[in-house]
């Protein structure tokens, strides 16, 4: 069985896994990159493989990190079935058409500043005719209840509580079995049941999200949060507060009037301004009267008593865009509940506009920021940033309450591994940053004895009852055009770039003694220092790749002699890099004794 990452790999969006085994090709999840623009960019990328070569999808769950490719996997080819959960199905019918919607909206914005610079139109992602082709291929299944995929190969989908719908998947194959983890909810949350884990595992795949921290008490962002509306009740201020669309805006509902049942804040106004989010809403009101089992317990039984949980008495649901408007020029104290979460597009961006200036204005965030997002922006304590192309200063209060997300902590993630009765031999780390990553492998290796891996993207993984192989790919088979027609060097500090490089090739070398393709290695650490690619990609064909194909003899040498080496070298430095004759002649040398052989005392 090989696993393959295209997505989630050092980055919190993007999830996208492929798997291969008995002849079928199986990908779990297809999500969309969000935050900076290069991570929006990713998204007009072709697919690493062939979609019409997939024979199914597994969703974990709706959110459109996890989700939002799908209808650019159909229009590029795919036609297999998508197995989610019913609730999960349910979602995606109202998230994929908005992010469509969202989609076209944004081409048509992108297309006029490509005119300004002579750039040719290029197509929106996908459109509304691309959702409506991939809606037929869902297909949704419960919990706990085991799908025939064919060939011997199953998967189970288990209730991770992340938000309505979201699992855990077994995958089960050649008599190994591969946990993903998906999305792991908080344990805190009232509305769905807790997260569950697996039983057995051979290898398991882990989301890290906030793999680096712990999380306040709820009780304390509760108190925080009655703070700032009682402030704002009384100044008559406005409290913006950017909220994915499901999930997290059900939960805030569901506490706010929590708030007004202790006597703890005033029945301020608020508005839901997010069509989707009022969607996912109703979605929710549906599944918990067909679905209840998708419901923690406590409120199953308040339905029963005819209270909805997630139902805020003083609130106005406004869809059309002359109601948003109307919002701004209301000068009562009011919450704003509005998407997207991250204040990466959406009605949220207007009132960010017309507000943040305002010192009397809160912006309260509850959830994650990705890095490069506005929302990560003003979090972070940028004191001006632009929206929607204008420069606003940010002057007003700024909070970030994170028990109210939906991920998991550090603490979490760790249990999850440790209620898995027989535990995986290799961990997967993926969907998080490159330093929380790092944070839960030392503390998972550390507490389980368990290897734990940080893949590369397009990264593949042999794996087997045994153990792990990582497989080397020709995975630059995308960028080498690219890369041989630049002629030259861009000017950048050279020097800067080629110590980057060293090291990491010394880190990499200090963790595989053996090479058995060197070459193919230090191409996919190059990749890290883009510049030092180009001078590495025309030096490894000038020298003559035999030279590194050849390692393993090399090693068993004193040291490296060979002359057409040097020969070589010294014709690429004279072509290539005479204005850089200095800096190639120390780069040369700390490269060669890099790669130098170290004898191995007895």
């Amino acid at each position: 069985m090989r696993i393959s990452f295209f997505g989630a790999t050092k980055e919190v969006t993007g999830s996208n896994y492929l798997i291969e085994t008995k002849g079928k090709r199986i990908l779990v999840d297809c999500g969309m990159h969000q935050g900076s623009k290069a991570n929006n960019e990713k998204n007009f990328n072709a697919f690493p493989f062939d979609p019409s070569s997939i024979d199914h999808l597994l969703l974990t769950h709706a959110h459109i990190d996890h989700s939002g490719l799908i209808p650019k996997l159909v229009k590029d080819g795919f036609n297999g079935s998508i197995f989610t959960t019913f609730a999960t199905k349910q979602l995606c019918d109202v998230m994929l058409k908005d992010s469509a919607h969202i989609q076209e909206m944004d081409n048509r914005w992108d297309n006029k500043k490509r005119a300004r610079k002579g750039l040719e139109p290029r197509e929106p992602l996908y459109e509304m005719e691309d959702v409506e082709k991939a809606l037929p291929l869902f297909k949704g299944i419960n919990y706990n209840e085991s799908l025939d995929l064919g060939s011997g190969i199953k998967a189970t989908f288990f209730d991770a509580g992340h938000i309505l719908g979201s699992a855990h998947i077994l995958f089960e194959s050649e008599d190994i079995k591969v946990g993903f983890s998906g999305d792991i909810g908080s344990s805190i949350t009232p509305l769905l049941n807790m997260p569950s884990s697996f039983e057995d595992v051979d290898y398991l795949l882990t989301e890290s999200t906030y793999g680096d921290r712990m999380r306040h008490s709820l009780e304390d962002s509760l108190d925080k949060l009655a703070a700032i509306i009682e402030e704002s009740f009384r100044s008559g201020g406005k409290i913006i507060i950017p909220s994915f669309a499901v999930g997290r805006t059900q939960l805030l509902l569901y506490y706010l009037n929590k708030l007004v049942e202790d006597g703890r804040i005033h029945l301020i106004k608020a508005y839901l301004d997010s069509p989707l989010a009022i969607n996912a809403t109703n979605i929710y009101k549906a599944v918990l009267e067909h679905y209840p089992n998708f419901f923690s317990d406590d409120v199953k039984e308040l339905y029963k008593k005819g209270i909805l949980a997630f139902d805020y008495p003083n609130i106005k649901m406004t869809t059309s865009t002359d109601d948003s408007k109307k919002i701004n020029t209301d000068d009562k104290a009011a919450i704003i509940i509005s998407a997207a979460g991250m204040c990466n597009a959406g009605r949220i961006l207007h009132h960010l506009k017309y507000q943040a200036w305002n010192p009397s204005t809160s912006i309260v965030f509850v959830g994650y920021q990705a890095n490069g997002t506005l929302g990560r922006k003003i979090r972070d304590g940028a004191d001006e940033v632009k929206i929607l192309g204008e420069p606003i200063e940010i002057n007003a209060s700024v909070y970030s309450l994170d028990s109210f997300s939906a991920h998991a902590d550090q603490e979490h993630l760790i249990d999850f591994v440790r209620r898995i009765a027989k535990k995986p031999k290799n961990i997967f780390i993926v969907h998080g940053e490159e330093t929380a990553q790092k944070v839960l492998k030392d503390k998972l290796e550390k507490e389980f004895n368990i290897q734990c891996i940080i893949p590369e993207y397009k990264e593949s993984f042999e794996l087997n009852k045994e153990k792990v192989e990582q497989v080397y790919t020709e995975e630059l088979v995308s960028v080498k055009e690219k890369i041989r027609s630049q002629v030259h060097i861009e000017n950048v500090d050279l020097e800067k770039e080629m110590d980057v490089f060293l090291k990491m090739m010394k880190d990499y070398i200090d963790i595989n003694k053996l090479h058995e393709n060197t070459t193919l290695n230090i191409e996919r650490y190059a990749l890290k220092s883009s510049q030092i690619m180009l001078w590495l990609r025309k030096a490894t064909e000038i020298m003559g790749d035999e030279i590194f194909d050849n390692y393993d003899a090399l090693v068993e040498k004193e040291g490296i002699v060979d002359i057409k080496f040097e020969q070589k070298s010294k014709e690429f430095r004279k072509e290539y890099f005479m204005s850089f004759s200095p800096i190639f002649d120390d780069f040369y040398r700390k490269f060669k004794e890099l790669l130098k052989p170290k004898k191995i005392k007895d």
